[in-house]
């Protein structure tokens, strides 16, 4: 979370097109730290989309999931190893999305 909150002006600017980043339990992730020093992933969310990004959960089978702010519910914040993947290109999002498994008719398959 520290290279994200680095990276704040960047993707701001939205110079950043396309972002990938862990999520986990170690670290300023860890849930044993005290409110104001842990981070937690709604948060991350919301700011990335306030900067125009739009986030998808990256399966280790290749699936992906959107998982923007508007799709958020609490046991998102599991604290497992996590990899998500956000642009704000709107072609790599439409790339992303025709991935995301969640918004496919069940039995469908991508390719």
């Amino acid at each position: 979370p520290l290279i994200l909150e680095g990276a704040g002006r960047l993707l701001a600017s939205r110079a950043i097109e396309l972002l990938e980043f862990e999520y986990h339990s170690k670290g300023l992730w860890a849930a044993e730290l005290r409110d104001g020093e842990r981070r937690d992933l709604q948060s991350v969310l919301r700011s990335l989309a306030g900067h125009g990004y739009v986030c998808f959960w990256q399966g280790d089978k290749g699936g992906l999931a959107e998982a923007g702010a508007d799709r958020w519910c609490d046991g998102f914040e599991f604290r497992g190893h996590s990899n998500l993947v956000c642009s704000h290109r709107e072609d790599v999002i439409g790339a992303l999305r025709a991935l995301d498994y969640t918004a496919r008719p069940k039995g469908a398959r991508v390719g």
